[in-house]
């Protein structure tokens, strides 16, 4: 025979404050101010993430696999250290920040798992490349897999030089850093776009083009603009454009560079 208790709530004897409450469909644990853990050993479904990760805070100065749910510093000093993003799944979220204030001297790459996807790109490695730098990654699908929802400095922010070989071409840069106007708090370019006839947007503040044409490097740096990194990228790829984004995350700036681009690159 199963025995069974049943109570809505049930109060601590030292107070008789509530430990667990029931008030219609509606089940409150503890009360203001208390944790509530659970047993070495135990686990939880159905309650999700917050949109927050737990931070690992053993710095790391080696290839590290991450997983979902926690934020790791990395320590650069002695070179570039890649972390890799865990297989995605709907909501799987990581955190990753300079721990040493030295990854405008050395890189952190973030690599996606396998052939998935960095802001809609297969095969496109996330560089954090500001001193102080960190991001917040968190994958939403199999179309656009892992993209930024957050990144900060502990730093100025200045955007960092990128070294490129010189093998003769056009290098174009189209942005709305210096041409717009504000109007109450909201930052107008003058790069429209085209289905509506209004200004940009999005967050790509600049493309750089290198092209071995001169009107096709210009045109090409002021089409992509105006699609932005997620849909630019992509065309980018598509015809193989040596193209370079620079997105504004609130106070950071952020490089994605296309595969043509990075074969130039030498940073």
């Amino acid at each position: 025979m199963t025995s069974k208790i049943k109570v809505d709530n049930i109060n601590k004897v030292s107070d008789d404050s509530n430990i667990i409450n029931k008030c219609g469909t509606t089940i409150t644990l503890g009360a203001s101010g208390d944790t509530i853990n659970l047993a070495s050993g135990a686990s939880q479904s159905g309650f999700g993430r917050t949109g927050t990760v737990d931070w690992d805070t053993t710095p790391k100065t080696a290839t590290v696999t991450a997983a979902s749910g926690v934020g790791y510093f990395v320590d650069t000093t002695s070179g570039s250290v890649t972390v890799n993003l865990p297989a995605g799944s709907a909501g799987a979220i990581v955190a990753i920040a300079d721990y040493a204030n030295t990854a405008d001297t050395n890189k952190i790459v973030v690599a996606a798992n396998g052939s998935e996807k960095i802001q809609g790109v297969a095969t496109n490695p996330f560089e954090i490349t500001v001193e102080g730098g960190s991001v917040t990654l968190v994958y939403v699908d199999s179309t656009q897999g892992w993209r930024p929802t957050d990144a900060s400095t502990a730093a100025a922010i200045t955007e960092n030089d990128v070294l490129i070989s010189a093998t003769g071409g056009t290098i174009t840069t189209s942005g709305d850093y210096k041409n717009f106007y504000e109007e109450n708090g909201v930052e107008y370019s003058h790069i429209l776009n085209p289905n509506s006839g209004k200004p940009i947007l999005h967050n790509t503040k600049s493309v750089t083009v290198i092209h071995n044409n001169a009107m096709m490097a210009d045109g090409w740096a002021t089409a992509l603009l105006a699609l932005g990194s997620n849909k630019g990228l992509k065309i980018a790829e598509k015809y193989k454009i040596a193209s370079l984004f620079i997105l504004k995350e609130k106070n950071n700036f952020i490089k994605i560079k296309s595969s043509e681009f990075k074969k130039l690159n030498k940073n």
